[in-house]
């Protein structure tokens, strides 16, 4: 065991004393490599990881929302992956829930937790919490999604701007979750969400975080998207998704990136090739969003993965080795 062996012996510190545990978290956009760095360190610290992606909480969608195979997470254990059926429905309370309950375990077997992911959402309330906002109200939610199929999204953002000036500088106009959630909770509580934000923003105090971003040139990540793209057509996830209607999916799986495309273009009688292009599109879309969202988080420490070789043949194993000495170095002050 390479780091926590002296994560213990420098601080000299006790697991059942401990107050806050020390967790290390890998974000970036898809296809940046989160899944083999953290593969490495996992077996570099002989420790385990917890997933934060929206949709790797579900059974059945293994190719298309990225899972690590079989085989590695039958070496590495995997926390809050195929939890749920496809039909069930997940939000980030639950997840945070879940998350804290595989942190606590890992650490009460003395080893550092990884958490990865690459939903902005699920780890910015991991990291800061989910603040004291009021939950969700189906009939309102659905009033103000109604409000957006009718009039458009725009129409939502406008909305917001005449009760909540600030949330609507920081919610982009054709973010249409975000937006009928902030309008649900003004008519909830008559408080503006951004209210709430001032509530939020501070590390949750029982962590001790240190947090890894994966930063690529962006025409590179594009084109490692366009590729990731073909690979997982080649391994399946046509013949996978297709199995998913007879599910009888929830809104959320119903949604899942790629998915969505393919059983769309099936309907619309689109080519094999289209539906790609289309998949191709979003997701490096869908890169783009994320990369906005994980800019504005504090404390991030980037990692230019160009800068430990060359991208056709990363040495991941060197790179997590490398990242570990550095981590030890910061966190031991």
């Amino acid at each position: 065991m390479d780091f926590p062996y002296f994560y213990f012996r420098n601080r000299n510190l006790a697991l059942a004393t401990e107050e806050k545990i020390p967790i290390l978290i890998i974000l970036g956009p898809t296809a940046s490599g989160k899944t083999s760095l953290s593969l490495e360190l996992a077996r570099l610290w002989q420790t385990e990881i917890i997933a934060c992606d929206s949709m790797q909480v579900y059974r059945h969608m293994d190719i298309g929302t990225g899972k690590p195979s079989l085989k590695e997470r039958k070496e590495i254990p995997h926390h809050v992956m195929d939890i749920l059926e496809p039909w069930e429905s997940f939000d980030v309370a639950q997840y945070i829930r879940h998350a804290d309950e595989a942190a606590e375990k890992i650490w009460q077997k003395g080893r550092i937790p990884i958490l990865t992911g690459g939903t902005p959402l699920y780890l910015k309330r991991f990291i800061e919490g989910i603040g004291k906002s009021p939950p969700s109200n189906p009939e309102i939610r659905h009033k103000w999604e109604e409000m957006a199929r009718q009039h458009g999204v725009l129409f939502l953002s406008h909305k917001l701007s005449q009760i909540d000036p600030v949330a609507t500088l920081k919610i982009h106009p054709h973010d249409k979750r975000r937006l009928v959630r902030a309008l649900e909770v003004y008519e909830l509580t008559g408080r503006p969400i951004s209210h709430f934000w001032q509530e939020e923003g501070k590390e949750r105090e029982k962590y001790d975080f240190y947090i890894v971003g994966l930063s690529w040139p962006r025409e590179i990540l594009y084109e490692r998207i366009n590729q990731r793209v073909h690979k997982m057509m080649e391994e399946g996830w046509w013949e996978e998704a297709l199995k998913l209607p007879a599910m009888n999916p929830s809104k959320q799986a119903s949604q899942a990136l790629g998915y969505k495309e393919i059983l769309e273009g099936i309907q619309k009688k689109y080519s094999l090739e289209k539906i790609i292009y289309e998949i191709q599109k979003r997701t490096r879309h869908y890169a783009k969003r994320q990369i906005l969202w994980f800019q504005q988080f504090p404390k991030v420490h980037w990692l230019e993965v160009l800068k430990e070789g060359f991208h056709e043949n990363l040495n991941w194993k060197k790179i997590a080795k490398s990242l570990s000495n550095n981590i030890r170095e910061i966190w031991m002050k």
